[in-house]
């Protein structure tokens, strides 16, 4: 069991990449991998951070039709596709979720920090697991994005979430976030599936800026964007609320010209 001050190099944070959507670093492994505003049994959840790593799986992946703006902020339902070609990074692929990764889902329900800033309940059952899957398939279907199983590049083992919400794109931002499970930490994994998740976003034509916010004490998260090449452009006091009290929140962000 960690602890919620425990860091480490797969450390939760929130991607975010609109000036709206909030992207917040939490514990180690876990960003909000439910978007800008997922959908948890009928409420909103709270919210759930690299190196030039060689990247591979660039340059497929693609939006089925133009997108535009619609109610609730989501893309168009019919205009959204997964990639034909996997986002990869280092070690770690992002692919669509599979029914078997349900225990990897319960791993990272193991959390405690997981119940504060997503849609799982700490120590999640296998049905509430699978419910979640099911979830990560609708982000797509109705537009708010993508949402992608973190794997191990020669295994497919599942280890994590990572996700892109697109909710702000008319705008030119889209939230990001991911989310290790707890047994696979410690091996660079996130940063590996912030590579890759980041390289995807600037995929996508209509997106140019990226943000991330960060708890000033998750020294494992800032680390994880400094190593991303995202930058530090300021701290954003009692920015939102996280288990109950109001947090600030060290705002990074990285724009297309910097990493497309």
């Amino acid at each position: 069991m960690i602890s919620q001050r425990q860091t480490t190099a797969d450390s939760y944070v929130t991607l975010r990449t609109s000036t709206t959507i909030v992207a917040k670093a939490a514990l180690p492994g876990i960003i909000n991998p439910m978007g800008p505003n997922p959908i948890r049994n009928g409420r909103s959840p709270r919210h759930l951070g690299m190196a030039q790593i060689p990247l591979a799986g660039r340059g497929s992946w693609c939006l089925a039709a133009r997108m535009s703006n619609t109610t609730g902020g989501a893309v168009a339902a019919s205009q959204l596709s997964m990639p034909s070609l996997v986002p990869a990074a280092g070690s770690v692929t992002l692919r669509a979720f599979r029914s078997t990764d349900v225990p990897m889902i319960q791993n990272l329900s193991s959390d405690p920090y997981v119940p504060m800033i997503g849609s799982l309940d700490h120590d999640a059952p296998a049905e509430q697991a699978a419910t979640y899957i099911d979830r990560q398939h609708d982000r797509l279907i109705s537009g708010i994005g993508f949402s992608f199983c973190v794997a191990d590049v020669q295994t497919d083992e599942p280890l994590g979430q990572a996700g892109l919400w697109l909710r702000e794109l008319p705008s030119g931002r889209a939230t990001a976030g991911y989310a290790i499970a707890p047994v696979a930490r410690g091996q660079g994994r996130a940063a590996e599936a912030l590579v890759a998740l980041t390289a995807f976003g600037w995929s996508l034509s209509q997106l140019h800026r990226i943000e991330l916010y960060i708890e000033p004490w998750n020294v494992a998260s800032l680390r994880t964007a400094d190593a991303a090449g995202y930058i530090c452009e300021g701290l954003l006091r009692s920015h939102q609320a996280i288990g109950g009290r109001r947090v600030d929140m060290l705002l990074y962000a990285s724009i297309r010209a910097d990493g497309a």
